[in-house]
């Protein structure tokens, strides 16, 4: 960004000679004499301290990292006209409590509103298919969020760090969620996840402590390393006929819960899978020839062991002087 920091730069905006795109100005050092050198842009005065900006009519683009940084933004209004958030645009606008997202915008940015940790509700437009990367990353104070019936995908790290959500009920027409995606909501109670889903990806929820149950759709075939680590509060776990594989760490340190049915399907169990799940006191592992990790079970000193005689997990059970029950 050339010479000089951030906290003596004056902060800008112009609108582009076609009045579509609203973008910053980074390259004007502060000084009594600042000035803009077109009367048609959109303001004579230093941006930094500004409480409430409006965007003019007929803007349809807000460009990369616009309002990135400003310390007292309180509020944005924001024209019908509008489109597009570019990356990173309110990211790290730390007194940011109120966005209205107009109908028209088809496409946020990757980060558009990382960090904006004074950020109370948002809702996100019809029109919008894809929650972008790091879109909401760091929004501790995201109470309620409402997301389109269209949406498509959930990005990684989409929602990390939104500590005070408390529920969020994934569109059924979601495909894909990416990892990290719910990392480190300390408070997320609920989560619904669609049908559509295959694959929980790494460290999706991992953290979620308040999380108490999950229900994993039919499509699933994986759970991914990490994806539940430490959902401290965790009890119960639903899992679809045709899963195949559960990955290193994915329940580890999920300590209240106390029972886990894994369907036939199961071919591998990772390591450190179930480690430190201290209240587990039963595991049912139908697939007499499913691969199990090391210290998949470590730290689970009452649980018992229920598969087939002669099984993988019978001889896992006895290397590990756990407690085994044949199954019939």
């Amino acid at each position: 960004m050339g010479g000089g920091s951030m906290s003596n730069r004056s902060v800008g905006f112009d609108v582009a000679a076609d009045g579509k795109v609203f973008r910053r100005l980074w390259d004007r050092v502060c000084d009594d004499e600042f000035k803009y050198d077109d009367a048609s842009r959109f303001g004579q005065k230093d941006a930094r301290n500004e409480r409430v900006i409006v965007v003019p009519d007929g803007v349809e683009r807000i460009d990369e990292v616009a309002f990135y940084g400003l310390p007292y933004l309180a509020k944005v209004v924001l024209p019908n006209s509008l489109t597009t958030i570019g990356r990173g645009a309110f990211a790290a606008c730390e007194s940011l409590s109120e966005v209205d997202v107009p109908p028209n915008v088809r496409d946020i940015g990757e980060g558009a509103f990382k960090d904006c940790s004074s950020l109370l509700n948002m809702a996100v437009p019809s029109k919008v298919s894809a929650i972008k990367d790091g879109v909401f990353f760091g929004c501790s104070t995201l109470l309620q969020i409402t997301v389109p019936q269209g949406l498509r995908t959930i990005g990684e790290w989409a929602f990390s760090g939104c500590s005070s959500l408390t529920r969020f009920v994934v569109p059924e027409n979601v495909a894909s969620i990416g990892k990290g995606a719910f990392l480190d909501c300390f408070s997320l109670k609920e989560v619904v996840l669609p049908k559509e889903i295959e694959v929980v990806e790494v460290g999706v929820f991992a953290h979620c402590s308040a999380l108490t149950k999950i229900v994993l759709p039919e499509n699933v075939d994986a759970v991914c390393r990490n994806a539940f680590q430490n959902c401290s509060k965790l009890k119960e776990i639903v899992a679809p006929d045709g899963l195949l594989k559960i990955g290193d760490s994915a329940f580890e340190g999920c300590s209240s819960l106390t029972s886990v049915d894994l369907p036939k399907s199961v071919a591998k169990i990772g390591r450190q899978a179930f480690k430190d799940c201290s209240a587990l006191t039963r595991v049912v592992a139908p697939n007499e020839s499913a691969r199990i990790g090391r210290d998949a079970f470590k730290g689970c000193d009452a649980l018992t062991i229920c598969a087939p005689k002669g099984s993988a997990a019978e001889r896992y059970a006895v290397e590990h002087k756990l407690r085994f029950e044949a199954l019939n």
